[in-house]
């Protein structure tokens, strides 16, 4: 057991070693990832179960050593912020499948999933468009174009996840001819497929092909609405990709498995599912996530289908690919 002494702990070594080794996944020396967490903790308030107390406080002022050795008697609330920290969930309303069998009203709104995250991706009620949230912003990319939304929109289906530069790990990205060379170069930078990963890459694109779906009457499955969707070209455009990888075993019923990126002009004007692009240069975020938590439907639609679980992943497929 560790050995508690007032405001300090003796970690066993178990746990010191787990707190290294979330500090090497974002590349940077654990103690100054601590020292920064506390302090951000303490400027922004963020939504975590607890509050920071005055013992804390003057912990968060305390000089930390770069050679690990003061994690070894950091606070036990400085420990539970790292494993808040490191434990940040990918937050799903409402598992993929439902919108792949064709079920399209959702009982979620997007102000409920906002509270959830602030990067993620996700679609309108009635497969209306195509949603990206960045900087806990939400951006409606349909057949008119790009609009922030109120929150007061449902869907049937988000995931986001509460997403931070500091808890990333930072790369730099060569230039790309296609989709499948930029999923290739972020691959290199996993430290395990078997892990969600949150995504973002700000750039310079040379071509980026997006789409956004057309409102769907009624229940249409998923595969089946290629014919309805806006498809643009965009050349020569600065913007962002947000973004995950989810494993296969995650996806195809929770989440789409493998890379599923939105882009957003740099003007947020612009944008959309990502089919194809070219990237000239890019800089990019890569934040393992660890847990899931998934929100299922109390309706009785949901309730009551047998959901065809043995195609989804086929059906993803056929949705999200390039069909030119």
């Amino acid at each position: 057991m560790a050995e508690e002494s007032h405001s300090t702990i003796k970690l066993k070594p178990a746990t010191f070693h787990r707190l290294q080794d979330f500090a090497a996944s974002v590349g940077r020396p654990a103690a100054e990832l601590a020292e920064e967490a506390i302090d951000r903790f303490l400027s922004e308030q963020q939504d975590l179960q607890w509050k920071p107390s005055s013992e804390l406080e003057a912990l968060s002022s305390r000089e930390l050593s770069q050679d690990g050795a003061a994690l070894q008697s950091m606070s036990s609330q400085q420990i539970k912020f790292m494993r808040q920290q490191s434990l940040v969930p990918l937050y799903i309303a409402e598992p993929i499948i439902g919108i792949v069998d064709g079920l399209l009203q959702g009982d979620h709104s997007v102000a409920e999933v906002l509270r959830k995250g602030n990067l993620g991706l996700g679609t309108l009620n009635g497969l209306d468009g195509e949603v990206v949230v960045l900087d806990g912003v939400a951006y409606h990319q349909g057949a008119e174009g790009v609009k922030v939304l109120t929150g007061s929109e449902r869907t049937p289906f988000m995931s986001v996840t509460l997403f931070s530069k500091a808890r990333s790990k930072q790369v730099e990205l060569s230039p790309v001819g296609d989709l499948q060379g930029l999923e290739g170069q972020l691959k290199g930078h996993f430290r395990s497929t078997n892990v969600v990963y949150a995504l973002l890459i700000e750039g310079s694109f040379l071509y980026v092909k997006s789409r956004a779906v057309c409102k769907q009457e009624g229940s249409v499955r998923l595969k089946d609405v290629a014919g309805s969707q806006v498809v643009r070209e965009h050349t020569d455009e600065s913007g962002v990709l947000v973004g995950f990888w989810c494993p296969p075993f995650v996806g195809s019923n929770l989440n789409v498995p493998g890379f599923h990126f939105h882009f957003l002009s740099a003007d947020r004007q612009r944008g959309g599912h990502v089919l194809q692009l070219r990237m000239e240069q890019g800089t990019g975020w890569l934040q393992e996530i660890h847990r899931a938590q998934v929100d299922l439907p109390f309706r009785g639609d949901f309730l009551d289908s047998a959901l065809l679980t043995s195609q989804a992943s086929a059906d993803l497929r056929a949705a999200e690919q390039d069909r030119s």
